[in-house]
């Protein structure tokens, strides 16, 4: 007999599901861990200008990265998260990027 034959005492994928949205999430341990939201906001930049930042300063090395989860503030369940700690202070894009990498910003930011 199917499923539906069963009774509805066994609920245990029910509270396997509301085990799951009841998470914590997994974030980074540690300090100086920001969203990309509040990376954004510290250098003052736009979303694209903020992506290329992020991409250089992830191939010179001097950004850490943690992909994990954390439960959303509007539904509430868990959603993936990328997290940044730079191992540099964050300034402005082109006063905190290693010489290395602004010779590559200056070059995707120029008209030629």
């Amino acid at each position: 007999m199917g499923s539906r034959g069963k009774s509805n005492d066994n609920l245990k994928w029910a509270s396997d599901l509301e085990r799951q949205y009841t998470m914590a999430g997994n974030r980074p341990e540690g300090d100086g861990w920001m969203t990309f939201k509040q990376v954004r906001e510290q250098i003052g930049c736009g979303v694209c200008k903020c992506r290329r930042v992020i991409g250089l300063a992830k191939v010179a090395g001097d950004i850490e990265v943690f992909h994990g989860s954390e439960k959303s503030p509007t539904t509430g369940h868990l959603c993936r998260q990328i997290w940044y700690r730079p191992t540099f202070p964050l300034l402005r894009p082109d006063d905190h990027l290693p010489l290395k990498a602004k010779k590559n910003f200056v070059r995707i930011n120029s008209k030629k």
